[in-house]
């Protein structure tokens, strides 16, 4: 971007922005008092604000910095904060525990002992050994090394890393859309930040004491990585300094996600090669491979474990479409995880569907904290529509105009829901904001008059086909839930 095209403000609107900032995490502050000590009420809002101030300073470095995209990380990350401190009080006063003491479970207590045991302020070795990635309760134990034992730090680590995962979504929109469309850069920045963020499912994962925060700096930092790359700019050092520690944590993190690196990297390099310009590509490439060597070193799944997932068989069948709420869906499934090869990718079309929807927008039974955020997937529904749009049309029109790299997405998507059959859109969260640069096109070109009546027609279908859908997933799973605890209760009388 020209120095010139950059939006200049007035230093009195400036101010004001960072009042209403100020004021924001103040509001935070007093509103958390009411739950915590005002000590920690202090310590809590501090944390949240200084993981809102880090990506600030990155946007406004990025050349495509504006007011509006400001405010809208300021709504993002102000609703990630109030999330945050209600899971924090959650764990820890709802329980009659400290901030250095919170009550966690399944994955997330594990990351705990881990931290607090190698951070040296106490803590034993239970549960130690079933942690099979050891880079989140490292990066944890540092923080708590620093600035001491609470449960706020890691959760305010993972807040930055999710909304500069974003901001990196959005530039990597930039990049990609870069002479596509008339839209000013600044503008295609704030909408792409606006669909990530109503990513809701996406952003729950992002504050709780999970890796998905660090999946989501991994992805952000290569989607951007590879744009520039695509756009024809050399990488400078800072991109490949930046590349490399995010592979790096990613690698640590969960090791088996650098393998949807090395899938974009692939994508981004066949291209390339015919243009003669394959040396940042396979540069990149090598530098994924040297992280993900690293990070399986490290690990305790092997790549003997990767190839046996990948492959199903009964163990994947023990860990996945289990339970009574997925009951219909294993009905209609079978024995998924023996079938062969070509009957599964047969059945990627139902997987991939069945990834796309769930979580389902409803909740059984009462209301809880973690599932407001989860089950509000309204906002991924509109963004993957729109972006299916794109693919649609490009197919009918055998063009691409984004290139390459705008398949990359639909790609790990489908060997996501082709190894765990669908059945847990978490693994794909990181993924869901690379369809973003896709949806901004079709915006901006309908924006401008271009596909306007094919996708009004688009919205109307996918809308139908959608809402029947989700009509029909509900009366199969409250039909379902009905006629078991019907039978419970016969079974309940018979014995009584």
């Amino acid at each position: 971007m020209k120095p010139s095209e950059t939006p200049i403000m007035p230093k009195t609107f400036g101010r004001c922005q960072l009042l209403i900032e100020v004021a924001a995490f103040v509001v935070l502050a007093a509103a958390s008092s009411l739950w915590f000590a005002p000590g920690d009420a202090v310590t809590v809002a501090a944390a949240m604000a200084v993981a809102y101030a880090l990506p600030v300073a990155l946007f406004r470095h990025s050349g495509a910095y504006s007011a509006t995209g400001r405010y809208v990380m300021l709504a993002i990350a102000v609703t990630m904060a109030v999330f945050a401190t209600m899971g924090i009080w959650h764990c820890t006063l709802w329980h009659g525990h400290s901030l250095a003491d919170p009550v966690l479970f399944s994955d997330d207590s594990s990351y705990w002992n881990w931290a607090v045991k190698y951070s040296g302020n106490g803590g034993g070795e239970e549960e130690l050994h079933r942690t099979a990635f050891p880079g989140l309760p490292l990066l944890s134990a540092l923080l708590l090394k620093l600035l001491g034992t609470s449960v706020v730090w890691p959760i305010a680590m993972n807040c930055t890393f999710t909304l500069t995962a974003i901001l990196l979504f959005a530039l990597a929109a930039r990049n990609m859309l870069q002479g596509k469309v008339e839209a000013q850069p600044a503008r295609v920045v704030w909408v792409a930040m606006v669909m990530c963020g109503v990513l809701f499912y996406f952003l729950s994962q992002g504050i709780r004491l999970q890796k998905e925060a660090s999946m989501y700096l991994g992805m952000g930092v290569a989607s951007y990585v590879f744009s520039k790359m695509c756009c024809g700019n050399k990488l400078g050092w800072r991109d490949w300094l930046a590349f490399a520690v995010a592979m790096l944590i990613m690698a640590l993190v969960r090791t088996t996600y650098v393998y949807f690196v090395m899938l974009g990297a692939a994508v981004a390099l066949v291209p390339m090669l015919r243009q003669r310009q394959w040396v940042q590509p396979l540069a990149l490439l090598a530098v994924t491979v040297a992280a993900f060597a690293v990070g399986n070193f490290f690990a305790i799944y092997s790549i003997d474990r990767h190839v046996a997932i990948v492959e199903g068989g009964n163990s994947m069948k023990r860990l996945y479409v289990v339970g009574s709420t997925q009951q219909p869906y294993l009905d209609m499934l079978g024995n998924y995880f023996n079938y062969p090869v070509w009957k599964r990718l047969l059945l990627l079309p139902l997987t991939s569907a069945v990834q796309f929807v769930i979580p389902f927008p409803w909740i059984y039974g009462g209301v809880q904290l973690s599932d407001v955020l989860t089950r509000c997937g309204w906002g991924w529904y509109a963004v993957g529509g729109t972006a299916m749009f794109y693919y649609l049309w490009c197919v009918a029109k055998r063009s691409n105009p984004l290139g390459a790299l705008a398949w990359w997405p639909p790609l790990c998507f489908a060997v996501t829901a082709y190894v765990v059959a669908g059945s847990l859109n978490r693994y794909a969260l990181p993924i869901e904001p690379l369809f973003v640069p896709m949806a901004v096109y079709v915006l901006c070109k309908v924006r401008k008059g271009v596909l306007v009546r094919p996708f009004k027609w688009w919205c109307v279908a996918f809308g139908v086909v959608l809402a029947v859908t989700l009509v029909l997933c509900y009366r199969v799973q409250v039909g379902y839930l009905d006629g078991l605890e019907k039978y419970y209760q016969t079974l309940k009388l018979l014995r009584g």
